[in-house]
Parts: structure tokens; C-alpha cells; sequence
């Protein structure tokens, strides 16, 4: 077109997030080695069990459920800096990309975007995370509180102080006060959608 070769565009794999209550990070930073890496492989186990869920859940192409898949995984530790920290706080988070899905037939296939995007696979995917997260948490002795948060849908460490939790938030701060920003500029009520939109 116009000159200009034809470049088809193409997704070879999806990086999905998986990121644990500020709470957690905060008991995380505070930890001795031994309690860190405990809770760091709670964490990446109950990323991979989520994304083993959303896998064997939700049909791909040609209505087929995978039977198992091929990603890598990466455990974070810190968010991006907030305005006015002078570090970045902590904010544990895995990183997996999925490049395939395994097939009844045992050939791996591309993932299906609509099959992980669409009917809240991600809302679902981030449930079953943090469900299998609050599970290993109580079984190494921490209490929990459910249904925290935005719709009830989190949880929180019984034992961290939320002012120390909503100290080590700047990024939501930030991003709150962006929301807040384009609300006032556009003068109305921006949902999580609307949102979205005017960040583009």
C-alpha cells in the first residue's frame, strides 16, 4: 500500500500478569531470606495454577480446551517509580508468557486471544491466583482479610498495617490522581473502560 511493503502482523505469545496485594509485597520486603523465598514460590505456584486453569477452562480455536501448555514465568519484585519516592516500592508480580497451548493431539497450537480475553477469562484467572495465594499464605501461619478492595474481589494480610500498605501504593496513587486528571478535564465520571479509553 502506498509503496510501502505489506507487513502482516503477528502475536507469537501473551504476556499475562499476575500481581499479589500490596500487603503481601510489604511482608515480602520485610522478610528474612528464608520467609522470602517461601513466599516467592507461593507466588509463582499460584501463578502457574491459574494459568493451568485458564488453560484447561476455556475453549481455543476450534472449541478445543487445552490439555497443557509451554510458558515462561518471571517473578518481579518491584513496581516502577512512583512521583516523589525516591525508590520503587515493593510490589511482587509474575510475568508469564504463554506461547502455546497443547492440543488434544499433542502439537502445541497459538494461544486464542478470544479464549483468554473475552467472558472475564483474565478476571477469572486472577481469582483462582489469589485464591491458591491466600491458601499457601494461611497455611504458613498468616491471617487473612477477604474481600478487600474494588468489588470485594482481593485480600489482605491481617497482620500489615494498612497505612504502611498505602504508603508503599504510589503507583496507584499516580494512577488515581491521572483518573482524576482527565475526569476534571472531560467533566464527567470515568468507569474502568472510560479510563482505558482516554489513556490512549
Amino acid at each position: 500500500e502506498n509503496g510501502e511493503p505489506y507487513k502482516k502482523q503477528v502475536v507469537n505469545s501473551y504476556d499475562l500478569t499476575f500481581s499479589v496485594p500490596k500487603s503481601v509485597s510489604v511482608l515480602w520486603s520485610q522478610a528474612d531470606a528464608k520467609l522470602r523465598h517461601e513466599i516467592e514460590q507461593a507466588i509463582v505456584d499460584a501463578a502457574n495454577t491459574s494459568l493451568e486453569h485458564l488453560v484447561r477452562t476455556r475453549p481455543g480455536g476450534g472449541a478445543e480446551v487445552g490439555h497443557g501448555f509451554a510458558a515462561s514465568a518471571s517473578l518481579h519484585v518491584v513496581a516502577r517509580t512512583a512521583d516523589g519516592d525516591p525508590a520503587p516500592a515493593p510490589q511482587l508480580h509474575v510475568h508469564m508468557d504463554l506461547v502455546g497451548v497443547l492440543a488434544e493431539n499433542g502439537r502445541l497450537r497459538t494461544p486464542d486471544s478470544a479464549a483468554l480475553f473475552k467472558h472475564s477469562a483474565m478476571r477469572e484467572m486472577g481469582a483462582v491466583a489469589r485464591g491458591v495465594l491466600a491458601q499457601r499464605l494461611e497455611g504458613m501461619g498468616f491471617g487473612v482479610h477477604a474481600r478487600t478492595g474494588r468489588g470485594g474481589r482481593y485480600f489482605e494480610l491481617a497482620d500489615v498495617p494498612a497505612g504502611l500498605s498505602e504508603r508503599l501504593s504510589g503507583r496507584s496513587r499516580d494512577v488515581l490522581a491521572w483518573v482524576e486528571g482527565v475526569q476534571r478535564r472531560l467533566g464527567i465520571r470515568l468507569d474502568n473502560q472510560g479510563a482505558a479509553r482516554g489513556a490512549e
